[in-house]
């Protein structure tokens, strides 16, 4: 009779337990989703983004300052960092090579995917069409490095990934583009309230969506510039597509500011 009440107590005391298991671990000082829910559970993720477009510090001293403005000779000082095997005598160093790789889909590709589903899964999509254009311009970066890069198949559930060519690469990032422009078009031209989504997010335009739009049709101007001598006839149809809507004509709109006070 005492080792079935015992049991029965031990099995009442577990269920008071399990009861209050989610507010015993959850620790009182760090920063919940619902305390993020004011802010589409977005924290500080498009600051974290806006910070990114360029690599800074080491990585910038190895992937460009060291890696490729001294490879193509923009400036070719010499070093004795690996014993004068590095990349200012053209000796390749692995490394330093992965910099730029890592730094685009570790610190753009992948915050951006998190992002983008996240605004996604809330019906976001100005948002959404924000986090595609950033990680537009991680796969614009990447791609003048290395060439072929993971694009199409980024973030599916695969063992093994199909690197997009370059033609394939920049096809994708004009119809990719041209799909962000339409949504911030459209959004632009809203009076309710929703044209001015990002301003609490971005440190750079404030909100601003015909300055996102300049710097959108900037972008893909800049990408014509890249195809000219390897497919002169789509360079030409996109160039002109770009002068026909409002493109950054001051140095003051190219600046990518990342911190803000909000």
């Amino acid at each position: 009779m005492k080792k079935i009440i015992s049991i029965i107590t031990l099995a009442l005391l577990i269920g008071a337990c399990t009861d209050r298991f989610d507010n015993l671990n959850m620790d009182p000082y760090s920063v919940s989703d619902a305390s993020l829910a004011q802010d589409f559970n977005f924290g500080s993720r498009f600051a974290t983004l806006l910070r990114n477009i360029n690599p800074s510090g080491d990585r910038y001293q190895y992937s460009i300052d060291w890696g490729a403005d001294n490879f193509v000779r923009h400036t070719g000082t010499p070093l004795d960092e690996q014993g004068g095997r590095d990349i200012m005598s053209y000796f390749f160093v692995e490394d330093w090579n992965d910099v730029m790789w890592d730094h685009y889909y570790n610190n753009m590709m992948a915050p951006s995917l998190v992002v983008k589903n996240l605004a996604a899964s809330q019906e976001l999509f100005l948002f959404e069409a924000w986090a595609d254009l950033f990680q537009v311009i991680a796969v614009s970066r990447l791609t003048t490095y290395y060439g072929p890069v993971i694009y199409s198949e980024y973030g599916q559930d695969l063992k093994v990934f199909t690197y997009d060519s370059e033609q394939d690469l920049y096809n994708r990032l004009f119809a990719k583009l041209d799909t962000i422009q339409t949504v911030f078009k459209t959004f632009s031209e809203y009076t309710d309230g929703r044209q001015v989504q990002l301003e609490k997010f971005d440190a750079t335009y404030n909100g601003d969506l015909t300055k996102w739009l300049k710097f959108i049709n900037s972008m893909k101007l800049r990408l014509t510039m890249r195809i000219v001598k390897a497919a002169p006839a789509l360079a030409q149809e996109k160039f002109q597509e770009a002068l026909k809507e409002p493109i950054i004509s001051s140095i003051r709109f190219m600046e990518v500011r990342t911190l803000h006070g909000r």
